[in-house]
């Protein structure tokens, strides 16, 4: 009973840690009033990149550790993340190359548009790629959890 607490508490912590984070990084595009379309996955990207890393490397530390079902049908979920995150980066690509980005940060003052205009390119991209890169990596990781934990209970 007590690790179960412990694991939700550990949970709980990792949640307000990843909101902080991403409010963080979003922050310079919401404070300066610059309306990145693509914002609401942006977000969504950097809470599941934290997620999945943490998910990754800390596996038995977490809730998820004792679901064999549940690993399982978040491993199958990665396919359509990952579809998905490719549609949005081909997304970024069209609004970089035909609307540009120097459209978003306009209302700005040129000497800090540049700045903000590669911030939002190497945050977005930095993410999306993550994001990408896990999708490959997340399902290995929790089917050899499953693996392990089938081949433990028949010894």
């Amino acid at each position: 009973m007590k690790q179960n607490v412990r694991e939700l508490y550990f949970e709980w912590i990792w949640l307000i840690i990843t909101c902080c984070i991403t409010l963080l990084t979003i922050l310079p595009i919401i404070t300066n009033q610059i309306e990145f379309p693509l914002i609401v996955e942006n977000s969504i990207w950097i809470i599941l990149g934290i997620t999945m890393t943490r998910y990754i490397f800390q596996l038995k530390h977490t809730w998820l550790a004792q679901f064999k079902i549940i690993k399982a049908f978040l491993a199958v979920l990665c396919i359509p993340l990952f579809i998905w995150s490719l549609d949005r980066m081909y997304e970024f690509q069209a609004l970089h190359d035909e609307v540009g980005l120097q459209s978003l940060v306009n209302h700005l003052d040129p000497s800090v548009q540049s700045d903000y205009i590669q911030y939002i390119k190497s945050e977005y991209i930095f993410f999306g790629t993550l994001i990408i890169i896990l999708c490959f990596a997340f399902p290995l990781r929790m089917i050899i959890s499953v693996w392990r934990m089938r081949n433990s209970n028949s010894i």
